[in-house]
């Protein structure tokens, strides 16, 4: 939607060789905790973010590219993100802008593995904690590069990045099963090392699902949309089945599954699917959330696209109305819907509203981007669109002066 993502590891308290019967020395296993935790939530915090529609919204394509409203569309959080879902924040520039081009980043390598023996395993096959470490940066350092691929629109490549990067989740995740199976048979399911285990486990396949969703939204911009469902319908079976979620992450996933069901004409699918969002977003976050407010808008292009002006209108404008009071009426998001109103009001054939509408965007692209901004001028000619069509005679150069005045 327009819905901006390394393991937050949880400092378990474990033996550097866990199998190991002996009894841990308490100070030296709550260093290492400190070293994990301190590391994993530096980590998180560069990498990561919280799964946010309309931070994470990209635009489709130029307003001025068609005679309908941008579709509201959510990009892929931060990558590698435990709590984010879907990945790179393009433009800020929302639903029908085009996103600013930028010089493209020199890709690294990834990282060679070690070639550094380690020294003897820990029983039952587990990772050491200098390991695990390790293997987080290693992940953290595919996620980064899958990011900057997604951010310029290097769809191939960011899906060849996120593809590293799984197994290493699945690597982890394996590591912190049998530090649960280990510890619950030393200390009993309710211990504490236990309990931070099954928080690692959740973590890490939270982190599995943000990639498998930004797998899934990188091959939606590339129009490749059964690739798209199968990675998004996979990421939405891990919130679901395995960490039986049901929050602004999961309603993110439905999002991006009705944006694909809305590209490809599957018009009730996509409104099931934001129906589906729309339970969750409002009960989580809020009927006055930004977030909410995007799938309005979104529920509001699909009755576009269905000709269904009237419910279009009413959607738009319950997306409006939230989003002036969270974000500002002189917001890019906000301006954005008001640009999508302008559209329905012009299809409907009531001009003299359209203009209304149109010339608030206007004036907020004009006066953020100036008037040599494409998306200033889209909205620039569907205003001179509407003047015309509404029949006034006076001049539109001399109409549009006076009116941003």
């Amino acid at each position: 939607m327009t819905s901006e993502a390394p393991v937050e590891l949880q400092g378990i308290a474990a033996p550097s060789h866990f199998g190991e019967q002996s009894k841990p020395n308490v100070w030296v296993l709550l260093l290492l905790s400190l070293v994990i935790v301190f590391a994993a939530i530096s980590l998180y915090n560069f990498f990561f973010g919280a799964t946010e529609k309309t931070a994470t919204s990209t635009p489709s394509a130029p307003i001025a590219a068609a005679e309908e409203p941008g579709v509201d569309v959510v990009a892929p959080s931060q990558p590698t993100g435990i709590e984010a879902e879907p990945v790179p924040l393009p433009a800020p520039e929302k639903s029908t802008a085009k996103a600013k081009e930028e010089p493209k980043p020199e890709v690294a390598p990834p990282k060679a593995e070690s070639a550094e023996k380690p020294a003897t395993p820990p029983v039952g096959g587990g990772m050491k904690q200098g390991e695990l470490v390790r293997l987080n940066e290693q992940v953290g350092d595919y996620n980064r590069q899958a990011t900057a691929q997604f951010q310029f629109g290097n769809y191939t490549d960011a899906v060849q990045w996120y593809q590293k990067a799984l197994p290493l989740f699945k690597q982890m995740e394996e590591h912190f099963v049998r530090m649960r199976d280990y510890y619950t048979e030393k200390s009993g399911a309710d211990s504490k090392n236990t309990l931070a285990a099954n928080q690692s486990i959740a973590t890490t396949q939270r982190n599995i699902a943000s990639t498998y969703n930004n797998i899934g939204e990188a091959y939606r911009n590339q129009g490749k949309y059964a690739d798209a469902l199968k990675w998004l319908q996979r990421a939405l079976d891990v919130r679901e089945n395995t960490l039986n979620e049901s929050n602004a992450d999961t309603a993110a996933i439905y999002n991006n599954i009705a944006l694909v069901h809305d590209s490809q004409g599957n018009f009730d699918k996509a409104l099931e699917f934001y129906q589906k969002d729309l339970e969750i977003s409002e009960k989580v976050l809020g009927t006055d959330h930004p977030d909410t407010a995007t799938t309005y808008g979104n529920i509001a292009t699909v009755y576009f696209h269905q000709g269904d002006t009237a419910n279009a209108l009413q959607w738009y404008r319950k997306a409006a109305a939230v989003q002036e009071k969270a974000l500002g009426a002189n917001s890019v998001e906000t301006a954005l819907t008001y640009n999508n109103i302008g559209e329905t009001l012009s299809r409907h054939g009531d001009y003299s509203d359209a203009l209304t509408a149109y010339l608030r965007a206007y004036k907020t692209f004009l006066a953020k981007y100036g008037d040599s901004n494409n998306n200033t001028k889209a909205i620039r000619s569907s205003l001179a669109r509407a003047y015309q069509r509404s029949g006034n005679l006076q001049p539109f150069s001399n109409w549009l002066a006076a009116a941003v005045k």
